[in-house]
């Protein structure tokens, strides 16, 4: 055996801890280190996948709350398409649209 290690029933962990000055009696899984290790893979992982999800537009808009905003506006957006393209006696209609969906000069 090198250094006096005793070889394990694969041969390399015995030379292994031996060459790297580990205790090879202890186990390798029941340490602080191990447990830190292991928690930072799982950390690396769970960010990955919050990545992943966060590239997706509809996963972002629901965490947002955009959902029903997007709903309204593309319904308001409608309208006014609706209104420009009808025929109106008025010869402003947008202008006419707008005023009438804007909120009153006393919540601005």
């Amino acid at each position: 055996a090198i250094g006096g290690a005793v070889p394990t029933v694969l041969g390399v962990v015995g030379p292994l801890a031996w060459l790297l000055g580990a205790n090879r009696d202890a186990n390798p899984l029941c340490s602080t280190e191990a447990l830190a290790f292991l928690l930072n893979v799982v950390s690396v992982a769970s960010q990955q996948r919050l990545v992943e999800l966060l590239s997706r537009r509809e996963v972002l808009l629901r965490l947002i709350g955009a959902e029903k905003m997007m709903a309204s506006t593309l319904c308001l957006l409608l309208k006014g398409v609706s209104v420009a393209c009808s025929t109106s006696r008025s010869s402003n209609p947008i202008g006419e649209f707008v005023t009438s969906v804007a909120p009153p000069p006393l919540c601005c």
